[in-house]
């Protein structure tokens, strides 16, 4: 995954592409092709598609279906995005990260009640997780619950991995372009999704977010416009 920030992203696909044609790359490869390729790209039909048969082959295999979700999110389905991770969590109770996507897409629709519920329990679940506690505090304070949101980012840890998502749905792009800029110099995975990710659009679209978008290569990939039913991201 740390090799993703020096990717170069058309030359990935077309190797993926020729590796699939050649019968080369298994199902689980595929689906770990897809989070890693075809997500950050935003190829939705291809990522859709792949993550189906993967499903099909394999009906309780955890990551194709939150590759699914991921892939339905980033096209704006996210009703089908929560339907799939809801079933992601029935079967994998215990898979923080099923209850994660789900609170980023309930963050997005602005349901904070269903986000809060489903962020506290990514947090009990996996609670070395930076990115679950932000967007937590982010929810209780918009629940009007801003001594539980100081509580949660004061017991962050000083070199914490999260506290950018706090500062992007704060509209702070400036201390989050310096928080990613320190993710990326440390090679720790999860900035190549910022632009499929609903909920970061606008700091996409912000000088400081296409400067992230450029030191990780997506930037000149990427067409990026802002229309009314929300970013277009096209590759060149």
């Amino acid at each position: 995954m740390a090799a993703q920030y020096d990717y170069d992203w058309t030359e990935a696909l077309r190797e993926y592409r020729l590796a699939v044609a050649c019968g080369g790359v298994g199902t689980a490869e595929q689906v770990g092709c897809l989070i890693a390729v075809l997500t950050p790209l935003k190829r939705v039909e291809e990522a859709v598609g792949t993550a189906q048969a993967a499903i099909a082959a394999d009906p309780f295999a955890p990551t194709p279906r939150l590759a699914l979700a991921l892939a339905l999110a980033s096209s704006g389905e996210q009703e089908k995005a929560i339907s799939e991770l809801i079933r992601l969590t029935e079967l994998h109770e215990k898979l923080f990260v099923g209850h994660l996507h789900l609170g980023v897409n309930y963050t997005n629709l602005g349901r904070t009640a269903a986000a809060i519920s489903a962020l506290e329990e990514a947090v009990r679940l996996g609670p070395w997780h930076d990115v679950c506690k932000a967007l937590l505090a982010w929810n209780y304070l918009q629940a009007g619950d801003r001594e539980r949101c100081d509580d949660l980012l004061r017991r962050l840890p000083a070199e914490n991995r999260g506290d950018w998502v706090f500062h992007i749905l704060s509209g702070d792009f400036d201390h989050a372009a310096a928080a990613l800029e320190r993710l990326i110099e440390i090679r720790a995975p999860g900035v190549t999704l910022l632009p499929c990710t609903k909920i970061f659009e606008k700091f996409c679209l912000s000088p400081q977010g296409r400067g992230i978008l450029q030191k990780i290569n997506l930037l000149e990939t990427h067409h990026l416009r802002e229309t009314p039913q929300g970013l277009v991201d096209q590759m060149s």
